[in-house]
């Protein structure tokens, strides 16, 4: 049985999240405190902002440590700045915070190639496609999904992000 948490860490939109995941039709719980993680299957973790602040706010709020310790445990599903503090470390931030380093790799800066239609900020909708037959949402077919991004992922493993 899933028992699913949004985690609240003060830098997210956690109204616009509870309404997604309502329309799913799952029962959750909104989590302010790492201490409660132990209850949970699944974890939404999304975020805006820095990824310097993401780090500063999962510490203050005793999420970093009990996030890796249950790193086996649970399913994780990371928005925006949420999925990029489950990587190692990000070009964003200059001072060198580590990330909770769940998914090896880092975040990078998307470079503007206009000859390749490429901007920065990518900013529309794409699709995306789950891998894993276990996701969350049981997505098993291409959904559409906005962003607005500055910022991208790159898993140390490139078998964990497919192309269309």
């Amino acid at each position: 049985m899933k028992k699913i948490c949004i985690i609240d860490y003060k830098i997210n939109n956690i109204s616009s999240i509870k309404k997604a995941v309502q329309e799913t039709g799952h029962e959750f719980n909104v989590i302010d405190n790492g201490e409660q993680l132990d209850n949970y299957s699944h974890v939404i973790l999304p975020g805006i902002g820095s990824f310097e602040a993401g780090v500063r706010q999962l510490k203050r709020l005793n999420f970093f440590e009990s996030l890796i310790k249950n790193k086996n445990k649970i399913y994780f599903f990371g928005i925006c700045l949420g999925m990029q503090l489950l990587f190692e470390k990000s070009e964003e931030d200059k001072n060198g915070s580590n990330g909770l380093g769940i998914i090896k790799g880092s975040v990078k800066k998307i470079l503007a190639k206009k000859n390749f239609n490429v901007y920065c900020p990518h900013i529309g909708w794409n699709n995306i496609y789950a891998k894993d037959s276990k996701n969350l949402f049981n997505i098993n077919e291409k959904k559409d999904f906005y962003f607005a991004n500055s910022f991208y992922v790159d898993p140390d493993d490139k078998n964990l992000i497919e192309y269309y």
